[in-house]
């Protein structure tokens, strides 16, 4: 409209001046979460700047740059959660990554893998810790979960708020969360449950 007006010579120069301020407002008020989310390189503020300036035409630029961080982000969040091979980061890893188009696929589906790998061993030494009546994974020193599995995946215990030391609990607990994640093989899972039972 403001270039058919000034190609037209008859709206008021005062009047097309008014209408190009209002245009840029918009484009600034569009634009601005999508840079200040760059800047912070944060993942959900991007996902929800740019879906706010997707109603922007003159915003396009600037979400094109933003989906291309928001990629490079949700990438790099997913490696490193590979990398430290923590299940609960993988866990928020890969829904990050599915939620973004554009992240490797084969990436993504290292990811699950590795986290049903890691699922398994949390309920294989759960259960290894049950059988020998102790504490699974190996001592535990004081206020610490030793060198076992507790260690490497301590967020298994916080889930179910219970004490690492009380072998017969750590596999209830390992068990439960296999079966919410449906991460882990359905043998496996009945084997704990065996186990459990006879403990009981």
């Amino acid at each position: 409209a403001i270039a058919t007006a000034e190609a037209d010579d008859m709206v008021e120069a005062t009047v097309i001046q008014e209408a190009k301020v209002i245009q840029e407002a918009k484009v600034l008020l569009a634009t601005q979460p999508l840079h200040a989310a760059m800047e912070r390189r944060d993942v959900a503020g991007l996902r929800v700047a740019i879906a706010v300036a997707k109603g922007e035409e003159e915003a396009g630029r600037a979400i094109i740059e933003a989906k291309t961080l928001l990629v490079e982000l949700a990438t790099e969040v997913l490696q490193e959660a590979l990398q430290k091979r923590d299940i609960s980061g993988l866990h928020s890893a890969i829904a990050t990554a599915e939620a973004v188009e554009g992240v490797g696929v084969s990436l993504i589906q290292s990811a699950k893998t590795l986290l049903v790998k890691l699922a398994t061993e949390v309920l294989r030494e759960a259960m290894d810790g049950a059988r020998q009546g102790g504490a699974p994974g190996g001592a535990i020193g004081s206020g610490g979960f030793g060198f076992g599995f507790g260690s490497r995946y301590p967020t298994l215990f916080q889930l179910g708020g219970m004490c690492p030391s009380d072998p017969l609990s750590a596999l209830k607990s390992a068990i439960a969360t296999a079966e919410a994640d449906d991460m882990v093989e359905a043998t496996v899972i009945q084997e704990a449950k065996v186990i459990q039972e006879a403990k009981v």
